[in-house]
């Protein structure tokens, strides 16, 4: 097929594109294009390349259509931000339709008509060389918002004609689209055709919105119209989908036949099956008429929205520097991509292939970065590959005021002497320091500060002693616990106890403690302490035996200190008379409460002639004696 018209770039880099007609100049040098984003200053689009302003670029491209002796111009917008803008756009051009065999200079003048029905403006030049600007209510245009031609009344670039008489002028043309908004990432058209001829007449208006999205192989019902332009006039309505690249998806197919124009407006409501495959569809309405054919076109997109489910309770509580296990089930008919959001801050995001499949995704969100006592929100959702959102699931979280926390990691006995002191192990965990206290009776027996945990668990190991004066067989109660610089509290461990007299305790005196006297008694030096119950004590002794006898009954003693006594046992028959002998020694308190046992060793050596010998003591050896022995030489002694 050959087409009349041309699209090039101008001559001049203050003009952004031209266009002609076989052999003929059609605009002056070129048509310009101007870009304002909101409300700001206006900027031309130079010839070869896009134009940027800010978030927003805008780029020309043009359509040639085989049955109608046109060019389509289609000025593409984008938004690459993340917020909306308002944008408004016009083009100027300076008519001049000239044979560019013959060339022409100076003013071309023509006669400027508005198009019947405010369809744009027609320039009639010489030898019915004329050429059509088509505006607005047309297929394949986007509807501008101001429109008008060189010296009508109140033209200009963002202002329609208030008089739309025919005028002979050095002909221009304005037009302008104003205050659209354009969403982030959106993209929009705007188009306008350039041609000659016939165009096309009756427009299907769509009543009903359009979804944003529609189910596969959804049925739906459109409330269409057309407005009456000749009463008595037949007109029928065809309906084609085409997908995104204007491929036909199904047959024309024409719902309205040979309907007759009353006079009012006519209504119909189309029902039918939307494609089952998902995609960006175009729904084109056609109207037929004596006049030609008009086509009305609808974007709309089938495809399934993601649907989120979440598959594991979020709680109302997370503690501090936890975590959250997020688990979510994703349904979709393609692929999605998953964010998850903390506190409007995007933690992760999956790329997922469903393909109609159910998938699951698994995520810990780590609390290391939030403070204690603070609320939180987490929000989840899904974006499909036509940028569709599926429902949002959202989420209040709360992470407590951080307590400090101990614990006691040894066991404590119900009983305990006076003076016992008691070692054990704790830990104690808190967000910077705590001091550690314990309470014996409500009363401080140990206050240690300035424990040091931040964040973590610290083990200490820590004592407590039984005060000297509790009485015998009494009851308390030792409470311990930390508290942190805001005076917030642990939890307390409890337990209680009862105090036991002491049993008393016997020791040797110093180093000898033991002395053989001439007339066969064992002088005995010993060290001991009774409880403070203690009225009286018995002192009981055994030499090479199990057998105990009482040594001594001592009335005089002094409560909770160590009483030096001295016993004489009479050895004279007893013990082992050439050789080593064993003694034992322990004392009973008034409430018959028995002491620790003590333990020595004594000797005899019988000598029964004259000798020379070296005798050597050594340290914690036994005690020993000789009789009836002569010596010569010396004694050596060591110790």
């Amino acid at each position: 097929m050959t087409y009349n018209w041309t699209f090039r770039n101008p001559d001049y880099g203050s003009y952004s594109y031209d266009v002609s007609y076989k052999n003929y100049r059609i605009v002056k040098q070129g048509i310009q294009f101007y870009l304002k984003v909101d409300n700001g200053y206006e900027m031309i689009m130079s010839k070869t390349k896009d134009l940027t302003v800010g978030d927003i670029t805008a780029s020309v491209s043009y359509k040639l259509f085989g049955d109608a002796d046109y060019i389509n111009i289609i000025h593409t917008v984008k938004n690459n931000g993340t917020k909306s803008h308002k944008i408004s756009m016009r083009v100027e051009a300076k008519i001049e339709i000239v044979d560019l065999n013959e060339g022409f200079s100076g003013d071309y003048y023509c006669n400027q008509i508005n198009i019947d029905g405010y369809k744009g403006v027609e320039f009639q030049g010489d030898d019915n060389h004329n050429v059509r600007f088509i505006l607005k209510n047309s297929p394949m245009i986007t509807d501008v918002d101001t429109y008008s031609y060189y010296l009508c009344p109140d033209y200009g670039a963002w202002n329609n004609c208030t008089d739309w008489t025919n005028i002979n002028a050095a002909a221009r043309i304005y037009f302008s689209w104003k205050d659209r908004e354009i969403k982030p990432n959106e993209i929009q058209n705007y188009s306008y055709s350039i041609g000659k001829g016939k165009y096309l007449k009756r427009k299907v208006i769509i009543q009903t919105p359009i979804e944003p999205c529609y189910d596969n192989s959804n049925k739906i019902n459109l409330s269409l119209s057309i407005e009456s332009l000749k009463k008595g006039e037949t007109f029928s309505i065809f309906r084609q989908v085409f997908d995104s690249s204007f491929n036909s998806v199904t047959d024309k197919l024409e719902i309205v036949s040979n309907q007759t124009d009353d006079g009012n407006t006519f209504s119909y409501i189309d029902k039918f099956t939307l494609p089952s495959s998902p995609g960006n569809y175009i729904i084109s309405y056609t109207t037929l008429d004596s006049n030609g054919e008009r086509t009305t076109s609808i974007p709309i997109v089938v495809n399934k929205i993601p649907n989120i489910k979440l598959k594991q309770n979020i709680e109302k509580e997370y503690q501090y520097k936890s975590f959250i296990p997020i688990k979510v089930e994703i349904d979709d008919d393609s692929f999605v991509n998953l964010s998850i959001l903390d506190d409007g801050e995007i933690i992760v995001s999956y790329s997922i292939a469903c393909n109609g499949n159910k998938q699951t995704v698994e995520y810990n969100l780590l609390l290391n970065g939030k403070d204690d006592n603070s609320d939180h929100n987490i929000s989840i959702y899904a974006f499909d590959e036509f940028n569709f959102k599926s429902n949002v699931l959202d989420f209040r979280y709360k992470i407590p005021k951080l307590m400090p926390e101990i614990q006691i990691l040894s066991q404590f006995s119900e009983t305990y002497t006076r003076n016992e002191t008691y070692y054990f192990t704790a830990s104690v965990f808190c967000k910077d320091e705590v001091n550690f206290i314990m309470l014996d009776d409500n009363q401080y027996i140990y206050f240690y500060d300035n424990v040091k945990c931040h964040g973590k668990t610290i083990e200490m190991i820590k004592s407590f002693s039984i005060p000297d004066d509790y009485e015998y067989d009494s009851s308390h109660k030792i409470s311990i616990f930390a508290e942190d610089s805001s005076h917030d509290t642990s939890n307390y461990y409890n337990f209680s106890y009862k105090v036991l007299p002491n049993n008393p305790q016997i020791k040797y005196h110093g180093n000898s403690p033991l002395y053989i006297r001439r007339n066969m008694t064992l002088q005995v030096h010993t060290d001991i302490m009774f409880d403070m119950n203690s009225r009286y004590g018995e002192v009981y002794s055994s030499i090479n035996e199990e057998q105990y006898s009482l040594v001594a009954k001592l009335n005089d003693i002094t409560a909770n200190t160590w009483g030096y006594y001295v016993f004489q046992i009479d050895i004279s028959h007893t013990g082992n008379r050439n050789g080593n002998n064993t003694i034992n020694l322990y004392t009973i308190d008034s409430d018959n409460l028995k002491s620790n046992i003590i333990e020595n060793n004594f000797g005899f050596f019988r000598i029964e002639q004259t000798c020379f010998c070296n005798l050597v003591w050594k340290r914690n050896s036994f005690f020993f004696s000789l009789y009836n022995a002569v010596f010569t030489g010396k004694i050596n002694k060591s110790f």
